[in-house]
């Protein structure tokens, strides 16, 4: 073989083996490439449980938790009352997402109290973050938080900023005003409502009859908590006087009484009424010892005042100790056939109860309004 013709072929075959040694490494090298990159799954935030915070804050794509939860807290509930929180009176939970507004935060409550849920939404992860912070701290202990938050005149201790969002997150139930002329303060509430109701009395009165004789009577009440009407039956039992020369009259009354009635004080199961009104009735005489026996009946008439001191001993049962004083309009004057006095009723007298009354309500009250 001529010289050049070896040298063709041995540099061909050493190019053929070069080629063939490249293009393997170039296969095996690409191989060990990716072809295609995959990606990672978004991340989600897991469930969180703050240090030391009664709170589990899940986010779903939404609103992160605070990231010093703490220390709002002691802003809001002082040092000691931040360290006291989390010792399983309080539990919140919060789960948190966005809709086409901004951030939702769902939030629930859980205390020896009961359980509470409601629902924030606001544009500011930031504000959500506060509101929930202080709708904790208001659950744990209002009146910390308000001695905390307020600043009393003429202390140097500056406003505190609690960061809370200035857009309204959850507004409460507003009614509607009441009409011109027409007064929604406390003296509606103190009124009460209207009841219908009866009583029974025993007692004991002197007056008309000299004497102090047994009385029993039946009334009627109607009216509301302050005020009130009374209707007033009552028998005066007879009593036997003795009126000189060996006669005896026996005297009885029956009569009739509208009592207006105010409670100057009124608390849960204790009230003081005061009463005044008009008394109608009739007197009745019979006398024996006479040549002529016979019976007298003469009416009468009285203003008499009333004090009476309740309690209550169930809701619909009350116990009550009254007075009476009353001054005759009339006085009854019993005669004989010649002329002669036998008895003349008394001008004025008094009057003691014990009545067991019952109440019944015939409209609810209105609630106080603030």
């Amino acid at each position: 073989m001529a010289q050049g013709e070896w040298l063709r072929r041995s540099w061909f075959c050493r190019s053929g083996f070069g080629a063939i040694a490249w293009a393997t490494w170039e296969a095996v090298t690409s191989a060990s490439e990716p072809t295609a990159s995959i990606q990672a799954p978004p991340e989600v935030s897991p469930s969180v449980t703050l240090p030391n915070v009664p709170l589990t804050w899940e986010s779903d794509g939404g609103c992160d938790p605070p990231t010093s939860p703490m220390q709002m807290l002691e802003r809001l509930l002082g040092p000691e009352g931040a360290a006291g929180i989390d010792r399983g009176q309080l539990r919140a939970f919060v789960r948190s997402h966005r809709d086409e507004n901004g951030f939702v935060v769902d939030l629930r409550m859980v205390s020896r109290h009961g359980d509470e849920a409601r629902t924030l939404r606001s544009a500011s992860c930031e504000d959500l973050q506060a509101a929930v912070l202080l709708v904790i701290a208001v659950a744990f202990d209002p009146i910390d938080v308000v001695s905390h938050i307020s600043t009393p005149v003429g202390s140097e201790a500056p406003p505190m900023d609690l960061d809370v969002p200035s857009a309204p997150t959850f507004e409460p139930a507003t009614e509607e005003p009441p009409p011109p002329g027409t007064s929604t303060s406390s003296r509606e509430a103190d009124r009460g409502p209207w009841f219908l109701g009866a009583s029974a009395l025993f007692g004991a009165a002197y007056g008309p009859t000299p004497v102090v004789t047994p009385i029993f009577g039946l009334g009627l009440i109607t009216g509301r908590t302050r005020a009130g009407l009374e209707l007033d039956t009552s028998y005066q039992l007879h009593r036997s006087l003795e009126a000189g020369g060996g006669t005896e009259v026996r005297v009885w009354t029956l009569s009739w009484t509208a009592l207006g009635c105010f409670a100057p004080t009124v608390q849960e199961r204790f009230e003081v009424r005061l009463c005044l009104g008009a008394e109608l009735g009739f007197v009745r005489a019979s006398g024996s010892g006479l040549d002529e026996p016979g019976d007298q009946t003469i009416m009468w008439a009285t203003i008499p005042g009333s004090a009476q001191v309740r309690v209550r001993i169930h809701e619909a049962i009350g116990l009550a100790l009254r007075v009476d004083g009353f001054a005759a309009l009339t006085q009854p004057i019993f005669t004989v056939d010649a002329g002669e006095e036998v008895y003349r009723a008394l001008p004025a007298g008094v009057r003691g109860w014990l009545a067991l009354d019952f109440r019944f309500r015939l409209t609810k009250s209105r609630e106080r309004r603030e």
